[in-house]
C-alpha cells in the first residue's frame, strides 16, 4: 500500500507539473501578443 501511496503522489506530482507548464505556456501565449501591441503603440506614440 505505501508503494502504492508513493507512486500515486508522483504521478499526481508529474501531472500538476505538466499542468502548471502547460497553464504557463498559454498565458505566455495570450499575454505575449497584448504586450507586443502595447509595447508598439508606446513606440509609436514616442515617435
Amino acid at each position: 500500500m505505501v508503494v502504492l501511496k508513493n507512486t500515486t503522489n508522483i504521478a499526481m506530482n508529474e501531472y500538476n507539473e505538466i499542468r502548471f507548464f502547460k497553464g504557463v505556456f498559454w498565458g505566455l501565449l495570450f499575454v505575449f501578443p497584448f504586450w507586443s501591441i502595447m509595447i508598439a503603440l508606446f513606440i509609436w506614440h514616442c515617435k
